[in-house]
């Protein structure tokens, strides 16, 4: 049965549709509580054996699959370029062979400078079967920080001995910078005398290849990745073959269907491999599974998504992956054409989000659109992890509960301990970093007295009852906050309330207030939601016109009913007229906001909303600015 997309299905309604099957076992659970009143979690499901590294795991999939597609990027022309499983497992040999010849090891990093690419694939791949610790370092230190001050930061702890660029135009500034006569610099694009040309190395003869990836052991060092730094200065952590495999090993243990010969997904990926995860678990689940990932030159930001709808009105994906900001804009295009539609729920089996907890409102107004087109809801899954744990945690079932981040992956261990009101998540296990590099203090300081790491993050179980329902992340234990009455303000919550308050009218907020007298917001209108209601204008006009700030009032005052206490009223919201800013760090690229860079950038702003006592509703940012002025 597929359902009348003119009439929006309410949520218990949709909820007589079933799920898409997923290809994943049905989860399971250990619970043990202890006196101290800390919960300990596990996953009764047995592990995988691990691969001896993912150059093996790689090679046999390339000797299985030699010709099915294994990774595309965008062509100049517009179309797709596309490697198989033997020309990229080839291409990568040479590469490893070019290092071996000189020398390159276990001491002596490989910096990568670019975004996705075909290029940038081959140099991870190449590395690893070198056995060079390699290191993909975020696009926006090099491309928007002229001062390139996060780059030199990471260059000094790094030390690396050769570095990739994807263009030397583009990343000029940065290549003049790592420039120091003792570093071997390559470039893909617009090489010149002083740069090794990319495609010179791909021409050089393999001999030892096969001999470097059999003394490869779960010890050999694969990656340095550094952390995106949402909670101040990056930190660089060291990443073994064995963790690695650990990830693909958990995966490979919740998967039903661990043949590949009749199934190969597709996917369309934008999150930058200097993250974990894209640059390592759907990464390396791709190659577990014999799939093909297609690079997105689009993102979800503003004018740039754009780009990834044009992709995905070509290529129907098997599972597609975006942050929940993403997915909102993702949800308003789909409402507004019905092609992109069936071009999307074609092969769709299962969304995956990620970076923060998916609002109720997104999943309902996907979920609407998935049973209008295939007569079934689509699974929303997630993971939940860190640069330093990999993932930890995921939804491998069909839940109807939006931010669920799941239950433990086979093999690792979660404690939950009471700090304050809530629960701070500690993992152990063999995704699990054992170091950063260079620095012992801040490893030990990392770990509790039982080996355990502590993430910061808070969460709790979505159903007390019912612990198989899973975990629900509960925001970061740093970003909570106490007002000048000494209540405790749950930034989640209240972010989440307030968005689902405003339906699509509002795409993200953060929430401030510490130390005051009442809880404010500072917000970013989804604009073509927004010039929907009142009109094709530009966002500062839309800001300002008064049927939207009567609208968002309505809805604010909706939720301040809703709400108890003074931790949850939200007494000012103020429409934002630039959005977080990449280059001022306020977003990464994975478009998780920096809530407390957010508001420090913004301070004058916020000193403005807290010069009335009794708050001032909605109001556009420079209309209050004007209002102070006078």
């Amino acid at each position: 049965m597929v359902s009348d997309s003119t009439k929006p299905l309410s949520l218990s309604e949709l909820a007589d549709y079933p799920y898409r099957e997923l290809l994943f076992v049905r989860p399971e659970l250990q619970i043990k509580k202890h006196e101290d009143g800390s919960i300990l979690l596990e996953s009764p499901i047995a592990l995988k054996p691990l691969e001896k590294s993912i150059p093996h795991l790689f090679k046999r999939q390339a000797q299985r699959f030699p010709n099915r597609v294994w990774l595309a990027e965008k062509s100049p022309s517009g179309g797709w370029s596309e490697l198989s499983y033997q020309e990229f497992d080839q291409r990568s040999d040479s590469i490893a062979q070019w290092m071996l010849d000189r020398g390159f090891n276990q001491a002596t990093p490989l910096m990568v400078l670019s975004e996705n690419s075909l290029a940038h694939g081959l140099m991870i791949m190449g590395a690893m079967k070198a056995q060079v610790p390699v290191a993909s370092i975020s696009a926006p230190y090099s491309l928007m920080d002229a001062s390139l001050s996060k780059l030199k930061m990471v260059t000094a702890k790094l030390q690396p001995t050769l570095v990739f660029a994807q263009c030397a135009e583009r990343y000029a500034n940065a290549l003049s910078e790592l420039d120091e006569g003792q570093r071997t610099l390559i470039v893909a694009n617009k090489a010149h005398d002083d740069l090794i040309d990319f495609d010179s190395i791909l021409t050089t003869p393999v001999v030892s290849v096969e001999q470097s990836i059999e003394q490869i052991t779960h010890d050999t060092i694969a990656k340095t990745m550094f952390t995106s730094g949402s909670t101040g200065t990056p930190k660089c952590v060291v990443q073994t073959q064995g963790v690695l495999c650990s990830q693909v090993a958990g995966i490979e243990s919740i998967s039903v269907n661990n043949d590949p010969e009749n199934y190969s997904p597709i996917s369309l990926q934008w999150m930058p491999w200097s993250h974990v995860s894209a640059g390592n678990i759907s990464y390396h689940e791709a190659i577990l599974k014999g799939g093909a990932i297609y690079i997105d030159d689009g993102k979800p930001i503003p004018g740039l998504f754009d780009k990834t709808i044009d992709n995905l009105r070509g290529l129907s994906t098997s599972v597609f992956g975006s942050a929940p900001l993403g997915l909102s804009w993702l949800a308003t295009a789909l409402e507004n054409d019905s092609g992109l539609q069936a071009v999307f729920f074609k092969k769709l089996e299962a969304i995956a989000y990620g970076g923060s907890a998916l609002p109720e409102d997104i999943a309902t107004r996907i979920q609407r659109l998935a049973v209008a087109n295939t007569g079934k809801r689509v699974p929303l899954i997630s993971m939940y992890g860190s640069t330093e744990t990999q993932g930890v945690t995921a939804t491998y079932w069909a839940t109807e509960i939006p931010g669920v981040i799941g239950l433990p992956m086979p093999g690792m261990q979660i404690k939950l301990v009471p700090v304050a009101s809530k629960l701070e998540v500690r993992v152990k296990g063999g995704t699990v970093m054992r170091e950063y590099l260079g620095d012992k203090q801040l490893t030990e300081d990392s770990f509790d007295e039982q080996g355990f790491f502590k993430l910061g993050d808070a969460a709790r179980f979505a159903d007390a009852s019912d612990p198989l329902q899973g975990l629900v992340f509960d925001g970061r234990i740093s970003e909570d906050f106490k007002l000048l009455s000494g209540t405790w303000v749950s930034t989640v919550n209240v972010k989440s309330k307030l968005l689902k308050s405003a339906g699509k009218l509002l795409r993200d907020v953060v929430v401030c207030g510490e130390n005051q007298l009442f809880v404010s917001a500072l917000a970013w209108l989804d604009k073509l939601a927004a010039q929907a209601l009142v009109g094709e204008l530009a966002i500062g006009e839309l800001i300002q016109h008064p049927a939207l700030q009567e609208a968002l009032q309505a809805s604010l005052d909706d939720y301040n009913e809703q709400s108890q206490g003074s931790s949850m009223k939200v007494k000012t919201l103020v429409l934002l007229t630039e959005d977080a800013s990449m280059a001022a760090s306020e977003v990464n690229e994975k478009g998780y906001v920096n809530t407390k860079v957010v508001a420090r950038n913004r301070q004058s702003v916020l000193d403005a909303v807290y010069a009335s006592d009794d708050g001032l509703g909605v109001i556009g940012e420079q209309a209050l600015m004007e209002v102070i002025a006078t």
